[in-house]
């Protein structure tokens, strides 16, 4: 019986992960979701998190990014470390552009 209602729940929960969720107060966006992807207006900061997350405009500041694939396709702006501000954390990682300096 448990393993029915654990069954349906799932089944039900379903179209829930599939949509993607977006905060943003002041300049900074945090965005969750099966499919992340950022693609502009400019923020500072940018905090994303999902299966597939993708930064395809510039960030400012910083860039927090966590999912099984990650990639990024546009300038992350310089901070301490001479890669860039970026925090990226997951299975596939392709960074495809130069961090600004």
């Amino acid at each position: 019986m448990s393993r029915i209602l654990i069954l349906a729940f799932c089944l039900l929960a379903a179209p829930v992960f599939a949509e993607t969720a977006v905060l943003t107060i002041a300049q900074d966006r945090y965005e969750a979701g099966e499919s992340a992807r950022f693609d502009g207006p400019a923020v500072v900061d940018l905090f994303m998190a999902g299966n597939r997350v993708v930064v395809a405009a510039p960030v400012a500041g910083s860039a927090h990014l966590a999912g099984r694939r990650v990639t990024i396709a546009a300038a992350i702006a310089a901070g301490p470390d001479p890669d860039g501000d970026r925090h990226a954390g997951g299975l596939y990682f392709a960074p495809r552009a130069f961090v600004a300096s």
